[in-house]
């Protein structure tokens, strides 16, 4: 009995996060650049995230040898790469890149 409560607390765990995971408002407290962005405008975003087994290969896809995971807003789809073991310290920051475009020039000024 305590293992089925376990597995379905555990699947309505992961139905919740997927749920809200995904959301444009989502803040990734551990990188404070995206913490200063205005919240993107309400809307529906389609981007493809392409988790990839290795670094090496993320690189190959931004073609940049110092990047750690790179978006292509200005595609349509926006698409993302990224490192499958790096995902949660990158896919807010990344995101952002689908909502608010190329900021990072924008905050230079």
């Amino acid at each position: 009995m305590i293992l089925m409560l376990s597995k379905r607390a555990a699947l309505v765990a992961v139905f919740l996060c997927l749920n809200g995971c995904a959301q444009p408002y989502f803040i990734d407290k551990s990188y404070p650049a995206v913490s200063d962005l205005p919240a993107p405008k309400v809307g529906l975003y389609k981007i493809n995230l392409h988790l990839l087994p290795a670094l090496k290969a993320v690189r190959k896809k931004c073609r940049d040898t110092r990047v750690m995971a790179c978006a292509f807003p200005s595609l349509d789809p926006c698409l993302i790469y990224m490192y499958v073991n790096d995902f949660d310290g990158y896919v807010t920051h990344e995101t952002r890149h689908c909502t608010n475009g190329f900021w990072h020039k924008q905050r230079r000024g």
